[in-house]
């Protein structure tokens, strides 16, 4: 996966994606996928572990405030990811 995220980020991304886009999922990619993922291979990485991940980063906040919207914007993306296959 470490491997995956870093082609995605170099070659990807970085052509094709707003400079503040591409730091948020670089964040993103720092703070989450890799440390949960990143050591596993692509092949044995499964809907439920991606699931389990995102559900993990959900946490409560104060109503209201930019952390409170960008839970729901998570909420909204674990909806997507839980009702589509990967």
């Amino acid at each position: 996966m470490a491997q995956l995220c870093d082609a995605y980020l170099g070659d990807y991304a970085k052509d094709r994606k707003k400079a503040s886009s591409l730091r948020n999922d670089r964040s993103m990619i720092v703070r989450f996928v890799k440390p949960a993922l990143g050591a596993r291979k692509v092949a044995d990485v499964t809907r439920q572990d991606v699931l389990k991940r995102v559900a993990a980063t959900l946490s409560p906040v104060a109503e209201g405030s930019p952390s409170c919207q960008a839970q729901r914007l998570n909420g909204a993306r674990f909806h997507m990811l839980s009702s589509h296959e990967i």
